[in-house]
């Protein structure tokens, strides 16, 4: 069965989740991905455990396979003078260009958004970008675990008495992919019912915020600051992780309903 992308050229300049992480759910729906990749600057996730046999080294990192299977890479120095003759024709060949560095550096390589249309007038070009590419906090740099405090969600998650428990390791980052993809999806039957490409701006900051709406407006409307509550929950009853016989034995139980409560009357008698 063919899949829903197949035809569809995407050229990733690539770093760290985010990025990697949108131009996957791409390629696993049948698009053509290249990413481009520098030898002088590797992919911190190139080299980050676990290593093929406990061997360090660029090629055999799992946590970067994970995040970028079934695509190609290719390697360009984006500071060398003659790259221009590769890139313009990747940008020739390309539907879809994703970036996800700092806001600023593609434009460093000539390869903003106004560069390349320059080159290929249909373009759909999305920058991923912690805080978007405007705004007073616009050239910081950083990873999913600094963007969750910045998000609040630092601020609502662990034990009251304690201090913040991060949400995974990078939760923005498989927030924002989605976004991402949708957005790219919207481009893509934009262009082909006008013929028009499009630049998308998108913060990772505000595609988080979506996932604490209702905290947001429990503020605006009734100025309510949500803290951290544990395991505790507003609307389930029990709702909590018990301890068991044997060390270190845990058992997480959450209802939410009566049937629920019946349910769990009768298991433990």
């Amino acid at each position: 069965m063919k899949k829903p992308l197949e035809g569809i050229n995407v050229l990733g300049f690539l770093y760290a989740g985010v990025g990697p992480a949108t131009c996957q759910i791409l390629a696993e729906y049948g698009a053509n991905v290249i990413r481009v990749e520098s030898l002088a600057r590797p992919d911190n996730l190139r080299v980050s455990a676990p290593f093929v046999g406990g061997k360090p080294d660029v090629n055999r990192s799992g946590y970067y396979a994970w995040f970028n299977n079934d695509r190609y890479s290719l390697a360009l120095d984006m500071k060398h003078p003659r790259k221009k003759e590769i890139s313009d024709k990747l940008v020739e060949w390309a539907d879809v260009i994703v970036e996800n560095f700092t806001p600023g550096v593609v434009n460093k390589w000539g390869m903003g958004y106004e560069d390349v249309k320059a080159i290929k007038s249909d373009i759909i070009m999305v920058s991923l970008s912690q805080m978007g590419q405007t705004g007073p906090k616009v050239t910081l740099p950083g990873y999913g675990p600094q963007l969750q405090g910045f998000a609040g969600f630092d601020h609502i998650t662990g034990w009251p008495d304690r201090t913040p428990v991060l949400v995974g390791r990078s939760y923005p980052d498989f927030i924002a992919p989605r976004f991402g993809v949708i957005s790219i999806m919207a481009a893509l039957d934009y262009r082909d019912r006008t013929g028009e490409g499009q630049y998308i701006d998108a913060s990772e900051y505000e595609d988080c915020l979506h996932f604490i709406s209702p905290i947001l407006m429990d503020y605006a409307v009734n100025n309510h600051i949500k803290g951290r509550s544990g395991n505790k929950s507003p609307d389930r009853a029990p709702s909590n992780v018990y301890r068991c016989a044997g060390d270190d034995s845990w058992c997480a139980v959450e209802i939410t309903s009566e049937e629920e409560w019946q349910n769990l009357c009768e298991a433990i008698g």
